[in-house]
């Protein structure tokens, strides 16, 4: 995958703030016990990161995030279940900070997106 330097310059902006949140307070907020994997995304449109957590309850969280293709705003997609599903919701922040609280927030399981009815 070859990824535009031009297009990760918002996404590398929220992972820095993820990681400051996590060097200092989430890891030891998560609960029960996780892991998280990052990695690059390409959907064609828009590069970003993603990140995704599995728990001790095989629970599964995912964020993708990069700059929005129509926009100067961030976009933060979120997943959840055993099993991800096509079923994702997307958030848009103006701030990388802003991105990377709702983000980090979001891993630990303090929110969860919009169920889908």
């Amino acid at each position: 995958m070859k990824l535009s330097c031009e297009k990760m310059t918002l996404a590398k902006k929220v992972l820095a703030e993820v990681r400051k949140l996590f060097k200092q307070k989430l890891v030891k907020e998560m609960k029960p016990k996780q892991y998280a994997f990052l990695g690059a995304y390409d959907n064609g449109r828009e590069q970003g990161f993603s990140i995704e957590t599995i728990g001790d309850d095989l629970n599964v969280r995912k964020v993708w995030f990069s700059e929005c293709r129509s926009s100067d705003e961030i976009v933060v997609w979120s997943e959840k279940g055993r099993y991800l599903l096509d079923k994702s919701q997307g958030h848009w922040f103006k701030k990388p900070r802003s991105a990377a609280q709702y983000i980090a927030a979001y891993l630990i399981r303090q929110v969860d997106p919009p169920v889908e009815e």
